[in-house]
């Protein structure tokens, strides 16, 4: 009996960190894959519309703290840079940077707190619908099936569809190497604003069990929907207590 429930704990404990974990690790290896491909792509935008160039009316100092604004607002998002690079800039001497001359993924970046809060809602999120401890795991008598079997009330599907729909987003602006701190902002605000839709709907009422399930889901994927629906309840019900 304590075999199975060790196996219970395990298969659910690696699930739920694979699952916890994965929108903060595709940040770090967008950060670790692309920096340096977008710093090129950056220096070669910046040189291409002539803002590298001194103007006639600029001094080398008033250039030299110009220059240092774009970089610094590049390393803002995407880590600090190494000072051969400010150098080279500088200089107008542009290179084709590696990764390994781009340096290494820095510790705090204007996206650090936004995957910081969104990786806890989802952690929150996870741990509230598949808990790592049940106790009726210990007479299953199928320990791997249970540990990934789901309840299922509303809240819980309108995380699950938030979650559906927000991997599906990180993952196509990573693709199109548009992975920043606003996207795990937004995926931050879906998780919220579907569990306190589904928590109004489920004082209004108006639905049956089954469609509440169904209505829980599309939420997290869509959550304007919710409002159009509660608007809908609650002119329904204004017009039934008139009609009383």
């Amino acid at each position: 009996m304590l075999g199975k429930f060790a196996q219970y704990t395990a298969l659910r404990a690696v699930f739920l960190i694979v699952v916890c974990l994965l929108p903060a690790a595709m940040w770090y290896l967008f950060l670790v894959t692309r920096k340096a491909s977008l710093l090129n792509e950056f220096l070669a935008n910046l040189d291409r519309l002539g803002l590298l160039r001194q103007a006639k009316s600029e001094d080398k100092a008033s250039r030299g703290r110009r220059i240092q604004s774009y970089l610094q607002k590049f390393e803002a998002i995407y880590g600090d840079l190494p000072p051969d690079i400010h150098a080279d800039v500088l200089k107008d001497r542009l290179g084709q940077y590696s990764r390994e001359d781009a340096g290494g993924v820095a510790t705090l970046t204007t996206a650090t707190v936004p995957v910081m809060l969104s990786t806890v809602l989802i952690a929150l999120g996870w741990f509230v619908t598949l808990p790592p401890y049940e106790a009726d795991a210990l007479i299953d008598t199928r320990p791997g099936v249970q540990a990934l079997t789901l309840t299922g009330t509303p809240v819980q599907l309108a995380f699950l569809g938030a979650y559906f729909f927000s991997l599906q987003m990180l993952f196509r602006r990573y693709v199109l190497k548009d992975l920043g701190g606003s996207a795990y902002v937004a995926v931050s605000i879906r998780i919220i604003l579907a569990v306190i839709g589904t928590w109004i709907l489920m004082v209004v009422g108006g639905l049956d069990e089954k469609y509440l399930l169904v209505a829980g889901f599309v939420f997290g994927v869509f959550p304007r929907v919710i409002w159009q629906i509660v608007a809908s309840i609650s002119r329904r019900q204004q017009g039934s207590l008139y009609r009383a």
